[in-house]
């Protein structure tokens, strides 16, 4: 489907419609961007911040087994 397919009357009476939606689909204004940008931070933010307040890590113990080698000086 192209926009040829709308305009030239196959569609009906939607065709204008149709074309002011792909119009304003294609080419968002700068404010639209802004607050589809403003939008996503939010929702990364509020994530990071439920993350930080609302999970308790569970502490553990934890050995590491360091190698003799890693204890000569060369």
């Amino acid at each position: 489907m192209s926009l040829n397919d709308f305009t030239d009357g196959r569609l009906g009476g939607h065709a204008s419609l149709l074309t002011a939606l792909l119009g304003v689909l294609t080419m968002p204004t700068l404010f639209r961007f802004l607050t589809v940008v403003a939008v996503i931070g939010g929702l990364i933010y509020g994530g990071i911040y439920a993350l930080a307040n609302f999970v308790n890590p569970n502490p553990r113990d934890m050995t590491v087994t360091v190698p003799p080698d890693k204890f000569m000086k060369k």
